[in-house]
């Protein structure tokens, strides 16, 4: 079976106005921030072959202490963190890529 690629937009009314932040700010949401989930949901979606939306992808990071900055971006400037917590939900959702 063929696996079709999903597109997300975190500007998408379904979830852009919903926080992404660690400090309470309101200005920070998943349309404004979350560059970082939303690719990661969409990259999920296709290794699972089942829906992993941006807002499951954000409440993880943010669980994780990320949310004021792109995940990525923040997950290259400390150490690569973030590569240890996406190989936690990795295992949390199932086996990607096998």
């Amino acid at each position: 079976m063929t696996q079709k690629l999903v597109y997300y937009s975190q500007k998408d009314k379904r979830w852009s106005n919903l926080p992404f932040t660690i400090t309470g700010n309101k200005k920070q949401t998943i349309g404004t921030r979350a560059c970082g989930p939303t690719a990661f949901a969409m990259a999920a979606s296709y290794f699972l072959g089942r829906a992993v939306l941006p807002t499951e992808a954000a409440k993880f990071a943010l669980d994780k202490g990320y949310g004021n900055d792109c995940l990525i971006k923040r997950g290259i400037k400390n150490d690569g963190r973030i590569s240890v917590h996406f190989s936690v939900l990795k295992k949390k959702l199932g086996n990607i890529g096998s």
